[in-house]
């Protein structure tokens, strides 16, 4: 059996653990009762990944992988929703639209970075453990190649989300392709279909809305719609869009 090391699971436990707390203390006193505080559900992510290892020891690896993927995408469905609350209140408050004292608003915005600054290390080190267990699948999987896309961890099906959760984007739009990571002949690895300027894709595990603005090699520039900003996004960050579900979005009629 492929060795990963051991560290890799130790990571995620330990970092998501962290996001669990905010700094500080919890943010009480803002419009509609809102309380910002750590992230709320993943306490229980510590064992779930321990059970993962436990998986992987006794070589169960497609099992593992796909136990990790599924806590991966729970992880950034409770973070996502995280910052878009915070963003939210935010984003209102600027506007003028909320009662919320500068030194309030100071609070808010610097929760979001602190919480930027634990929820990153604890993207990657899912990134980190689920590109070795992907390798693990594949070396095993190489001894039957006749298939292009051998190795590749197999999806579960997923059904196209409902149209509603497009928000308004739903009078206009409609569910299109579900983006895949495709391997070539050559074993290069690409997502099917290719993503483009101008396009609009709707991101499961974020829940949201992304218009695409620059497409270049290694990154691509995006407006995300839910937090009404332009952000960057890398190819890891991207490949983790793609595991949760990407859907192109065309329009209807």
């Amino acid at each position: 059996m492929l060795q990963i090391d051991s560290s890799l699971f130790s990571n995620v436990i330990l970092t998501v653990q962290r996001t669990s707390r905010l700094a500080g203390g919890a943010i009480q006193g803002l419009p509609g009762g809102v309380v910002i505080d750590g992230l709320q559900g993943v306490n229980s992510f510590g064992s779930d990944i321990a059970e993962a290892q436990k998986e992987f020891e006794m070589g169960r690896t497609q099992s593992c992988l796909a136990r990790v993927k599924q806590i991966e995408m729970q992880f950034s469905g409770i973070s996502g929703r995280w910052s878009s609350t915070v963003g939210n209140i935010i984003s209102t408050a600027k506007q003028g639209n909320q009662k919320l004292s500068i030194q309030k608003l100071n609070e808010v915005k610097n929760a979001q970075t602190k919480m930027q600054a634990m929820t990153s290390p604890a993207h990657k080190a899912f990134r980190d453990l689920i590109m070795a267990l992907e390798s693990a699948v594949s070396v095993s999987s190489h001894k039957n190649d006749s298939d292009p896309n051998e190795g590749l961890p197999q999806e579960a099906p997923v059904e196209t989300p409902n149209l509603r959760r497009l928000g308004s984007f739903s009078a206009k739009y409609v569910f299109g392709e579900k983006l895949e990571l495709k391997r070539g002949v050559d074993k290069k690895l690409r997502v099917n279909p290719g993503i483009e300027k101008d396009n609009f894709y709707y991101l499961v595990g974020l829940d949201r809305v992304v218009g695409v603005l620059e497409v270049d090699r290694a990154t691509l520039q995006v407006f995300d719609y839910d937090e009404s900003a332009e952000r960057e996004v890398d190819s890891g960050e991207l490949k983790d869009w793609i595991r949760q579900g990407i859907w192109l979005l065309e329009e209807n009629g």
